[in-house]
């Protein structure tokens, strides 16, 4: 396809001998993003260059925060069984300790001494954001965040 050739053509970019290093390395590293960005403007020209073929999503013309199917934003609490929410609690207990876990290790890491970093005023003003999305993540019934290091083996 169109977009695989002009990503793959851009990628090897990196070992070519035109223009200097840094056009070469930006081409390289951004060449899929331009490539669907390139095929997608192709397929909106007039005539023989528009005949590319490229599946357009359909989106739905009611507004995007209108929920898709009929149900509240809010999770209704009241209508799980007594049993369901004590079971709820022993997995909810594992993740607080893993969140609470993560966010101190990861703390402990970037504070060492030898980083020479002092804190600010606003030091653990990240565990109450922290706590208060994942209190309103709960109750919309959306995942979520974590603040594992994007090279965490978890």
């Amino acid at each position: 396809s169109l977009v695989f050739l002009l990503a793959s053509g851009l990628e090897s970019m990196r070992r070519s001998v035109l223009f200097w290093s840094t056009p070469r390395r930006l081409l390289a590293d951004f060449g899929a993003i331009t490539a669907l960005v390139v095929a997608t403007l192709l397929s909106y020209f007039p005539g023989d260059i528009g005949k590319v073929s490229i599946k357009k999503l359909t989106l739905p013309s009611s507004p995007p925060w209108d929920p898709s199917l009929e149900r509240s934003w809010l999770v209704d609490m009241t209508a799980l069984e007594t049993h369901y929410i004590f079971l709820a609690m022993l997995p909810a207990l594992l993740v607080a300790v893993l969140f609470f876990l993560d966010h101190n290790i990861t703390g402990l890491l970037t504070n060492r001494p030898e980083n020479q970093l002092f804190k600010g005023t606003a030091y653990h003003l990240d565990f109450i954001s922290r706590a208060c999305i994942t209190l309103v993540t709960s109750l919309l019934g959306l995942p979520w965040c974590h603040g594992a290091l994007p090279f965490s083996p978890m």
